[in-house]
């Protein structure tokens, strides 16, 4: 199941939706690319226009994701993913050229 949703609506086509920890979730919304999707919202789900240009921080993007699945997946789903970790392998060379980095 995946728990990150790309293009969470027509209006907003470019955009992510995650569902961050209580805490953080408050500090998101106060940024201007945050906003609360219809339907998941209420359910503490949060998304965030995202873009190629530089004002898209993917390594921040890359933390809400990984955030946003252990708030939702099992145990043995987390267990899995710390066993074998996706993005602490992502050197900053290769984010830097990432073609959506701005770089």
């Amino acid at each position: 199941m995946i728990f990150v949703t790309l293009g969470s609506s027509m209006d907003r086509p470019h955009s992510l939706v995650v569902k961050p920890d209580v805490e953080e979730r408050r500090a998101l919304l106060e940024l201007p690319r945050v906003f609360v999707p219809p339907y998941f919202g209420p359910a503490g789900w949060i998304g965030i226009d995202v873009d190629e240009s530089p004002r898209t921080d993917w390594t921040v993007i890359a933390e809400l994701i990984d955030a946003s699945y252990r708030q939702v997946a099992l145990k043995r789903q987390v267990a899995a993913l710390d066993a074998h970790p996706v993005v602490a392998s992502m050197s900053p060379t290769a984010a830097a050229g990432h073609p959506a980095s701005g770089n």
